[in-house]
């Protein structure tokens, strides 16, 4: 039975009503549609056909099919979509982790090949300094106003050995066990 709402207050103005119109070929009643009013309480009423056409017998309404399970293959069909699906989003997944890694591990890498050219471009330079230094230690040496001499015997300088001092006892002979264990510490 089929149920509509209608007002319980009285109608200020109403509604023009559908005219029921019945095909010849249609074999279903048509319902009057429930007549609402915006502001007043509803309550429910049953709809009732407006009238039965001639000859039409409620036998012959047919109801639709129970739903019927779905066959086998089209079950493994879903299934194999779901597991594709999933196969799929992990596979995107890994494959935007490792290329993300790919151009991460560049950015590092770039970032320390320049380190490394900064420090050979520094060591070179050191390099350089340091072989200009010796070479003007050299000249200034060769000049005579400087006040070095070349070396020999009879300005050599020789000094005295200190006097030797005892030894003290080192710490690894202090932590060293008198005994140790002669049988098995485990199983």
């Amino acid at each position: 039975m089929s149920a509509a709402l209608r007002s319980s207050v009285t109608k200020q103005r109403s509604l023009p009503r559908r005219s029921v119109s019945y095909r010849q070929e249609s074999k279903i009643a048509e319902f009057a549609p429930p007549i609402r009013s915006r502001h007043s309480k509803q309550q429910i009423v049953p709809l009732q056909p407006k009238s039965m056409p001639v000859g039409v017998n409620r036998q012959t309404v047919k109801s639709l099919p129970n739903a019927q399970a779905d066959p086998a293959w089209l079950k493994l069909l879903m299934v194999a979509h779901r597991g594709s699906s999933l196969v799929t989003v992990s596979l995107i997944a890994a494959v935007l982790a490792v290329y993300s890694w790919t151009v991460y591990s560049q950015q590092i890498w770039s970032r320390q090949f320049q380190q490394l050219e900064a420090l050979q471009r520094k060591e070179r330079q050191l390099t350089t300094a340091n072989e200009v230094f010796k070479n003007e230690m050299a000249q200034q040496a060769g000049q005579s106003d400087t006040g070095l001499l070349l070396p020999s015997p009879g300005n050599t300088i020789f000094l005295e050995p200190a006097t030797p001092r005892p030894p003290l006892a080192s710490p690894s002979e202090q932590l060293v066990p008198d005994a140790a264990p002669t049988g098995p510490l485990g199983y």
